[in-house]
């Protein structure tokens, strides 16, 4: 009897942490769950949970500024009880382009961590919220699923399944680093670009950058695949910007800005302003220039130019008895000659270029 008891006590409680899959019969490609950890912190009366997503094929669902096309996922909360807040934590997107339209978010599975913030962790808790989701292939649905859980904060368990979901889909989160320094953004308004400096002690390898916002101008705004450059430490993006309310004006707003390389992802935020931006520290410039005259020096010295350099000597021995200004002459109309021979030659390669 004892185990018996036990068993259904289990039963019961494992019902109170999730949802279970919730469909919509008019959409099928889509699967969503609501499921609690169990994790909770009394102090702060919050609890662990998280949204989980399926999307069969090339469905794809958006981040929470899903670019020039799509809609961000929400959820409505009104009819909960003993619930104060959620807090929504967003994994790093993923670029996608159809029809040139350039859009950020999640294909197949995505988990979103949540934080639910309670008025009293004494007290019964039912979460009732309906989710509106955007759905994309070649066509959109936005469908909408209604999740509701009921839970008592003092009898949570820690769920050992929920947790290892939990943890995959926050160690996607972009988190806040002491390596990686966000030191300016500015708008040009004129060109529509954002630039964004920031310097990451490591270095950087392969980094993208992603920009959204808060504030009502920068919600209207589209921030489009940046051009990225870096020398060392420091990074540079200018990231084009779009809007279906015209010119977007973004000076004096705060912007998100989330950097993602190789083995880090992080989130930083900088209030834009339209201050020039500073160039890059151009090291590789002085390295190109002195491998070309390391290049020289070693093509004047090999066997085969000794010959050229032996007429070039055998022509000045033989000037002796010219005049100053004509010994002028002949090396200006050399030099010249090697000038033009080579803007002939990168003329003749950057024709082959254009030409494919």
């Amino acid at each position: 009897m004892t185990i018996w008891a036990l068993m259904m006590s289990l039963s019961v409680h494992a019902s109170t942490l999730t949802t279970g899959w919730v469909h919509n019969p008019q959409h099928p490609p889509v699967a969503v769950r609501l499921m609690l950890t169990g994790e909770k912190n009394e102090a702060n009366k919050t609890v662990e949970g998280l949204l989980e997503v399926k999307l069969d094929k090339d469905w794809k669902t958006y981040w929470r500024s899903p670019g020039e096309g799509g809609t961000a996922p929400s959820i409505n909360w009104e009819l909960s009880s003993n619930l104060n807040s959620v807090d929504w934590h967003w994994p790093l997107p993923k670029r996608y382009e159809f029809l040139g339209v350039e859009t950020l978010g999640y294909k197949h599975d995505v988990i979103f961590p949540m934080t639910f913030h309670l008025d009293d962790m004494n007290k019964p808790v039912f979460l009732s919220g309906k989710l509106t989701m955007s759905s994309c292939t070649s066509i959109c649905v936005l469908t909408d699923y209604e999740l509701s859980l009921d839970f008592n904060p003092e009898k949570l368990v820690p769920s050992v399944d929920a947790m290892v979901l939990y943890n995959k889909g926050n160690s996607l989160v972009p988190k806040p680093s002491t390596a990686v320094e966000l030191t300016q953004v500015s708008y040009d308004e004129a060109k529509k670009i954002v630039s964004i400096v920031a310097t990451n002690k490591a270095g950087w390898t392969n980094p993208d950058v992603f920009v959204d916002g808060q504030s009502k101008p920068v919600k209207q705004t589209s921030f489009l695949t940046p051009k990225i450059d870096v020398s060392g430490e420091q990074l540079i993006a200018q990231v084009p910007v779009s809007s279906w309310f015209g010119t977007p004006k973004l000076v004096g707003e705060p912007l998100s800005v989330t950097i993602t390389d190789k083995d880090i992802a992080v989130e930083l935020s900088k209030t834009a302003d339209n201050k020039p931006v500073i160039a890059l520290q151009n090291d590789s410039l002085l390295k190109v220039i002195g491998l070309a005259l390391l290049g020289g020096l070693i093509l004047n010295i090999m066997p085969c130019v000794l010959p050229v350099l032996g007429m070039k000597l055998s022509s000045v021995i033989s000037a002796k008895g010219l005049e100053r200004r004509q010994i002028r002459a002949q090396f200006i109309a050399s030099a010249l000659g090697i000038l033009v021979s080579f803007w002939l030659l990168a003329g003749f390669l950057a024709l082959l270029k254009v030409s494919g």
